[in-house]
Formats: C-alpha cells, structure tokens, sequence
C-alpha cells in the first residue's frame, strides 16, 4: 500500500522544539491533508513527517496518519492520491511524505490532492532548488518550510 520506510536519521531537540513551533503555526489554519516536500534527500524530510505526526498526537489533535510516497512509480503516486481522497473523506486527518519534485515527479499527484503542504529544506539548500519546488508546489498551498541540519 505505501512504499517502505527505511531508517530516518534522528531529529535533535532544537529540531523537534523547532518543530513544535511549526506544528503551531501550522493548526493554525486547518487542512486535513499536509505533504512534506522536500527540497533535497528526503531522509531528513522523513524524520520530520514521522516528528510531525508525533507532536500532533501528543498535543490531542487526533490521530495522524502517515504515509511515506518516497520512490513511488508514477502509477502508484495516482493510486496513492485516490486513497489519500478517501482518508480526508473519511474524516482522518493525513501527512505525506514524497520525493523531492525536483528529482521525481511521482509524488506530484499527491502534492495536488494534499490540502497544504509544508516545504523542508536542509541547511545549505541551494535557493534554486528551493525556489523550484516552491513553483511546483505554489505558493498558496504552502503554509511554511522548516530546515533541517544536513545529513551526516
């Protein structure tokens, strides 16, 4: 059903406090659907998918599914976007993960179906690649970025 989680690197506690601090200013304004895209490896991405899902549980808002759309085929993003229809329609409330769009185009489905979308970066991110994803996401569908220390 989702594609295969390997091993995220761990998120540190200034990242997770600078998480806490998205994660407000992001049920601030509501959604049901939240894709994380990344502007680079989605390594770090993941972690922060994973740390998301985690702060909002712990704030009482619900449970939060997560689905992780890295190294999806085409095919299976379209597939994926139909059942992340049926979840909101369900009520649920979802984050996804997907491939930088800049590298993969699989997870463009789901960025469209998703509701918002919150943009990671890693410290030293080119401002192209950063700027070319925020195209392909458009700005009206963001609700922030977040930058992660570099892998390593």
């Amino acid at each position: 059903m989702m594609a295969a989680s390997s091993p995220a690197e761990p998120v540190t506690s200034k990242e997770t406090r600078d998480l806490q601090l998205m994660w407000i200013s992001l049920v601030q304004r509501p959604w049901s659907s939240l894709v994380v895209v990344p502007t680079e490896a989605p390594v770090a991405a993941r972690a922060a998918a994973g740390a998301l899902s985690e702060i909002g549980a712990f704030h009482d808002l619900g449970q939060i599914e997560t689905m992780d759309a890295v190294g999806v085929s085409s095919g299976e993003g379209l597939r994926l976007a139909r059942y992340l229809g049926e979840r909101t329609a369900q009520g649920k409330r979802v984050v996804i993960l997907v491939d930088p769009l800049t590298q993969s185009m699989a997870g463009f489905p789901l960025v469209t179906s998703a509701e918002r979308a919150l943009l990671v970066l890693r410290y030293g991110t080119s401002m192209a690649s950063a700027r070319a994803t925020v195209e392909l996401v458009g700005k009206e569908k963001l609700l922030g970025a977040v930058a992660l220390k570099a892998d390593g």
